[in-house]
């Protein structure tokens, strides 16, 4: 059986084929496409129609190298997200964790009463990163 990952990286995405033979993994990169930042409303943003553009192309490689496989994985950053509305259609920006929107933000939340950083990981655990989730 065959799988699909495909790996979404801050400058690069990748399709990579994985399977078992004689109880080893082995991996194929099948496809990899540059994963650049654009500006948007003074913003570093993901281009989100190009990734899933590539996303599209990495399957179609997969399918023309003979591959078939039976299920695909998607990894990206970690920390960015996409909100969509109940349509699926997305809202608002897709802004990047090397934005420089959340520059200041753990001493503005501190300054506010908000949310201080003791707080913060009492609750989660993370350690302080400016571009945690949590901050943008």
């Amino acid at each position: 059986m065959e799988h699909l990952a495909i790996d979404i990286g801050a400058s690069s995405g990748r399709a990579i084929i994985g399977h078992l033979e004689d109880g080893i993994i082995k991996l194929e990169e099948v496809y990899r496409f540059p994963n650049n930042l654009i500006k948007k409303d003074n913003h570093l943003c993901w281009d989100i129609d190009d990734i899933f553009q590539n996303i599209l192309k990495g399957i179609k490689e997969a399918k023309s190298k003979g591959f078939n496989p039976v299920s695909m994985s998607i990894d990206t950053w970690a920390v960015d997200y996409c909100l969509l509305d109940k349509d699926g259609k997305q809202i608002g920006l897709t802004v990047a964790y090397r934005d420089e929107r959340t520059n200041n933000i753990r001493q503005e939340l501190e300054d506010n009463n908000i949310l201080s950083f003791e707080q913060h990981y009492s609750i989660s655990g993370i350690q302080y990163q400016k571009f945690n989730t949590v901050y943008q």
